[in-house]
């Protein structure tokens, strides 16, 4: 991995996969032919229902720094992107794990990775994975008991344990969040092929 001081060690879990990566820096934050599918995430289109998040817990969620406030004039209806509501979903859930705001707001950080070389997500590392689940591939997110947040697949999830590199962590299934905003979604995009240690070394064995 070429970025490896901005990864934590928990991301490198997720983010150590040589093709995931390739997929997640090269492909998704910088390649321009799939700004498409940034812009679909982070365009406002979601009202959340008060009866999931209240009007009240979402101001202070606001005033915390854990959404940010994007009306016009801090005035009228709250309007979500589906990344921002994804994000309030995995924050609910969050909370009936009595997750601390300081551990929620350390896991927003976490989501927030290569935010500053990509203009059109807040929370690219978030929103790549959203795609994924889409695309049918099994996605959790793990939280640590400080924090710490990373996505892992069940791919990885054996092949740490294999490794002996396995954390214990609070899981969230990213899959059925994205499915409540699936109607709202379309992609093309191509689904992140996973390989094992031992496949990339075949691989490599051939082409080099």
């Amino acid at each position: 991995m070429n970025d490896e001081k901005k990864v934590s060690i928990h991301q490198k879990a997720t983010l150590g996969n040589r093709w995931v990566w390739n997929a997640f820096n090269r492909d998704f934050i910088h390649n321009p032919a799939h700004d498409w599918a940034k812009e679909k995430l982070n365009t406002p289109l979601c009202r959340i229902d008060s009866k999931e998040v209240s009007a009240r817990l979402k101001n202070s969620w606001i005033k915390q720094g854990l959404i940010e406030d994007k009306r016009q004039e801090f005035k009228g209806w709250h309007k979500f992107t589906i990344s921002e509501s994804v994000w309030i979903n995995i924050m609910s859930r969050l909370r009936r794990f009595n997750l601390s705001l300081a551990q929620i707001k350390k896991v927003r950080e976490c989501l927030m990775f290569c935010a500053d070389e990509c203009s059109l997500s807040d929370m690219p590392y978030l929103d790549f994975f959203i795609v994924q689940a889409m695309l049918g591939t099994v996605v959790q997110l793990a939280v640590t008991h400080t924090g710490e947040a990373f996505f892992i697949t069940t791919f990885q999830v054996a092949e740490l344990k294999q490794k002996g590199e396995f954390y214990d962590y609070i899981s969230i299934d990213l899959n059925s969040i994205v499915n409540i905003f699936f109607d709202k979604l379309d992609t093309n995009y191509q689904k992140v092929v996973e390989l094992s240690e031992l496949e990339e070394k075949a691989i490599d064995s051939v082409r080099y």
